[in-house]
């Protein structure tokens, strides 16, 4: 994403505040599928994030393996009530 490479290390506050709240949004409305095909956009932030300032890197890994777990955890249960076998992990 262009966007993210004009940003410098002096956006990365702002960067990470609405890259988090970005995921967030994602995760409490999961069942909007167009939401959770944004989730390589929010990957792609959060890159961008940690190459900019690594002091981000252990918050970020912090929340988004509980927020993976959250989210993976739901989606897997929506796939075996609807039985299609198939497990969405994120």
């Amino acid at each position: 994403m262009a966007v993210l490479e004009g940003l410098g290390k002096r956006d990365v506050p702002a960067l990470y505040a609405y890259t988090l709240t970005w995921l967030v949004q994602i995760q409490v409305g999961n069942a909007d599928w167009n939401a959770v095909a944004e989730l390589p956009k929010v990957e792609a932030a959060l890159e961008r994030i940690v190459a900019l300032d690594a002091t981000y890197e252990t918050a970020i890994r912090s929340f988004t393996s509980v927020s993976s777990i959250h989210f993976g955890h739901r989606h897997w249960a929506e796939s075996l009530r609807r039985g299609n076998g198939i497990l969405n992990r994120q």
